[in-house]
């Protein structure tokens, strides 16, 4: 329905994807179209998940990426049905992506004020510039991210080189680059194997072994 009500406003170079299904096929096809892309999911917690899995991919296929701002609406077809305007000049304001995430976990820091949180934000965020193709585009991330938390760049290129071993991830011209951390995977089986612990007892008596790790 976002895609239908974008369309019937005039905004008709537009296309539908499932957040977690977004493809490298799907991608291929873009790149082929253009290198700059606007995402908008919804304005929720899944939403952010869904931009960050996308920010993932595009960032590693070359994309210039931007991100749509609806402000109180919860996705693009609310906006169209209240106000189609809006929408249009939200898609002429779109803002780069990174400067779009680097303000949503700088409000859950300034919540909490707490330096841990700050270091675990920052090397999430760090994270994902690394996975960007482009070294220019990813120094200046860098430069801005330092800027909007205070940090010193040096201190964050240091940072960045410390993250653990990462896996690869196939892009469109066939080379590899950076996608998940160790850590992530691992956490990734400790998620499942809580999951498979309500369906088979011998998940559980594992999560029971080993109370302090999950």
């Amino acid at each position: 329905m976002d895609l239908l009500l974008l369309w019937q406003i005039g905004i008709k170079n537009v296309v539908a994807v499932s957040g977690t299904g977004f493809t490298q096929q799907q991608v291929t096809k873009l790149r082929r179209l253009c290198d700059v892309t606007i995402m908008s999911f919804d304005n929720d917690i899944a939403g952010i998940h869904a931009l960050e899995r996308g920010l993932d991919i595009l960032s590693a296929n070359d994309f210039h990426i931007k991100v749509l701002n609806l402000k109180k609406y919860n996705d693009p077809a609310d906006a169209v049905k209240d106000n189609p305007e809006f929408l249009k000049e939200a898609v002429k304001n779109a803002k780069p992506a990174f400067e779009h995430l680097f303000e949503i976990y700088f409000n859950t820091i300034k919540r909490t004020g707490d330096l841990a949180t700050k270091k675990r934000v920052l090397r999430h965020l760090l994270k994902k510039i690394r996975n960007i193709k482009s070294q220019i585009e990813r120094d200046e991330w860098i430069k801005k991210l330092g800027e909007k938390y205070e940090v010193k760049e040096e201190a964050l290129l240091i940072e960045l080189e410390n993250l653990s071993e990462v896996k690869n991830v196939k892009t469109i011209d066939g080379k590899y680059t950076e996608e998940k951390t160790k850590e992530e995977r691992i956490d990734r089986v400790a998620r499942r194997t809580i999951a498979l612990a309500f369906t088979n007892k011998q998940f559980w008596d594992i999560i029971e072994k080993n109370k302090e790790y999950f």
